[in-house]
């Protein structure tokens, strides 16, 4: 189902936006303008080291690690497979493209953009050098999911809609910009559908569900049947199956689940079934507009083995971390994901009760990360307030969570 509504909200430390189908949330983009993000960046490097072994080049493109180019990336487009040491000398300048973010201990993935040629020879250009951005997440989403059908694009922030505008022109009239800081997920179940959006199971319509466990090594994603019933466990299996066929296409693109995902699907005997999931599959992944994924189809053990290229981290690794006390998934928002809403919440309040002096009440690793990590993003919520944000520890208060009170006996 195409993309029929758009919202855009931006906060102080980040930009989100959800993208929606008849009212259903089915792609979810996070931009944190101060992560070093690097994915569609064209770079001019230099070869730092050769391979031979691994057939592949290192490259210095000015980060912390150096880029990785392997041999098939290496050579001009159609020119076939040769040998690093024939593509590439130690020392030389090369312009690379990143298509994939660097993700420790693995440095970026790179593939030769140009020549650097006679157009940068005169510049006296010395790598590693940037030569050109790569496209924000939300603008590179845009572009992709924002089509005829998309009847309304709400934002809240006058830059954006600006260049809406002007990248959109044939739905210049559908974007709609309020004035309200952070409204622009207001009049919708937005936020809900966020809440719910990385646990580790999701049902299903007919009340089965699948439960999705992402690891190092592999995505696993497991279908149960739950209190579904047709007539007869085969007829159950398939229904439950092609419902789960979407949804794991659905939960792909939203997570931006990749590199090899298994899928344990209800088991079936008969083989047209098995075909009709595995087409029903691939046609919700194309539909999902993911890109290229590759289906291997049933393993003997009649698990659906997938392969999509990894191009960053997931949702789940960008909004949250490893909590070996955690329950359920094991994982739980990540202090910076917590402090940035709590500088919304902040924001939120003020609008209710304008000019009350704010506190925000959080776990001290909360309140680390608003003092270091996004100390940007706080001091524009300041300037927004027009006052001090306090910030301060509460030993009751859950890593997760944050209170935002008003400071006794201050007024502004």
């Amino acid at each position: 189902m195409a993309v029929d509504e758009i919202r855009i909200a931006v906060s102080p430390g980040e930009i989100r936006a959800v993208f929606l189908a008849g009212g259903r949330l089915v792609r979810y983009v996070v931009d944190r303008p101060g992560d070093a993000r690097r994915l569609g960046d064209v770079v001019l490097g230099r070869v730092k080291r050769l391979v031979r072994g691994l057939d592949a080049a290192f490259v210095d493109i000015g980060e912390r690690q150096d880029g990785f180019l392997a041999t098939a990336d290496a050579g001009p487009p159609g020119a076939g497979r040769r040998p690093i040491g024939r593509l590439l000398r130690e020392g030389e300048a090369v312009v690379v493209e990143v298509i994939r973010e660097a993700m420790p201990p693995k440095g970026a993935k790179l593939r030769v953009a140009a020549d650097p040629g006679e157009a940068t020879r005169p510049l006296g250009l010395r790598p590693p050098v940037p030569l050109v951005r790569g496209p924000d997440p939300v603008r590179r989403a845009v572009e992709m999911l924002a089509t005829e059908a998309c009847r309304l694009i709400v934002v809240d922030a006058p830059g954006i809609a600006a260049w809406l505008r002007n990248a959109l022109p044939d739905l210049a009239e559908r974007i709609q910009l309020t004035t309200i800081p952070g409204a622009a997920f207001n009049g919708s179940d937005v936020d809900e559908q966020l809440e719910r959006l990385l646990r580790p199971s999701v049902p299903l319509p007919s009340g089965g569900g699948v439960t999705i466990v992402e690891t190092p090594a592999l995505v696993a994603i497991d279908v149960d049947s739950g209190a579904t019933e047709r007539d007869g466990a085969s007829a159950t299996a398939l229904a439950v199956n092609l419902e789960a066929a979407e949804e794991v296409a659905r939960q792909m693109a939203l997570r931006g689940l990749a590199g090899q995902v298994v899928v344990d699907f209800m088991p079936m005997r008969r083989r047209d079934h098995r075909a009709a999931v595995l087409a029903r599959l691939r046609t919700a992944l194309t539909e999902a507009g993911i890109g290229e994924v590759e289906v291997a189809g049933y393993t003997r053990l009649g698990l659906v083995e997938m392969r999509r290229r990894r191009t960053g981290p997931t949702l789940t690794e960008t909004l949250q971390r490893r909590c070996a006390l955690c329950e359920g998934s094991g994982r739980v928002d990540s202090p910076v994901t917590v402090a940035l809403a709590a500088l919304r919440a902040a924001l939120a309040a003020d609008q209710v009760s304008p000019g009350r002096p704010l506190a925000i009440e959080a776990a001290a690793e909360v309140v680390a990360a608003l003092d270091r990590d996004v100390a940007d993003a706080r001091a524009e919520a300041e300037t927004r307030l027009g006052r001090p944000l306090l910030v301060r520890p509460a030993a009751g208060v859950p890593t997760p969570g944050f209170t935002i009170t008003e400071v006794i006996g201050q007024r502004t």
